[in-house]
């Protein structure tokens, strides 16, 4: 991974990085009440993600979702995102790369869990792209209604008509993809790295 004078911890990012990440579109991490818990959640413009699992004993649920568009020309297209949520998992070896433009330059924001296991009480995320393995446990509906489905009480907004999965628990393999927009609940800031680096890096 290529390193950068400006690596630091998580803490002291932050007045560097809300300058950048307002921009590429991310809502910074925010503390909870608790002071063992933080929430990270990210809107990604040009986002990519990697993983080396992630593992849940709890209900997962699955989606997949069109939605509306524009390409460059300004014309809109139905493009179809996959959303994915679980209540507590279990999550390894996690980065998030964005690319953002700062001053004319193009930059890079990491977000790592290095190979460390993070756990975490929640997670949800919307994917534009993703290439993975997916193991599931329980109890599982396929061609289930999208919405009809559910996890840990909560509704991933699917509607009649869209495809839904719904599973007891699941294991992800190793995975890739492109990221629109994702929350991990309960997590320790100390558990991520993040580093403003120059050019177009990834994961």
């Amino acid at each position: 991974m290529p390193e950068s004078n400006n690596g630091t911890r998580w803490g002291r990012a932050f007045a560097l990085m809300i300058g950048a990440l307002i921009p590429a579109g991310f809502i910074g991490a925010a503390a909870s009440q608790s002071a063992l818990g933080a929430g990270m959640a990210m809107q990604s413009i040009r986002g990519t993600f990697t993983t080396d699992g992630i593992v849940t004993n709890d209900p997962v649920g699955i989606i997949v979702h069109p939605q509306l568009a524009k390409d460059a020309n300004g014309n809109t297209y139905t493009q179809y995102v996959v959303k994915l949520q679980a209540t507590n998992a279990t999550v390894q070896g996690l980065c998030v790369a964005e690319k953002t433009s700062l001053f004319g330059q193009t930059f890079t924001i990491l977000i790592e869990s290095a190979d460390r296991e993070v756990q975490v009480s929640g997670v949800w995320a919307t994917l534009h792209t993703a290439t993975m393995s997916l193991g599931t446990t329980g109890s599982v509906q396929l061609n289930q209604n999208a919405a009809d489905v559910y996890a840990g009480g909560e509704s991933l907004g699917g509607v009649i008509g869209e495809l839904g999965i719904s599973a007891g628990g699941a294991s992800l393999g190793p995975s890739r993809g492109t990221l629109q927009a994702a929350m991990l609940k309960g997590v320790l800031a100390a558990d991520f790295h993040a580093r403003l680096i120059p050019g177009d890096v990834d994961c």
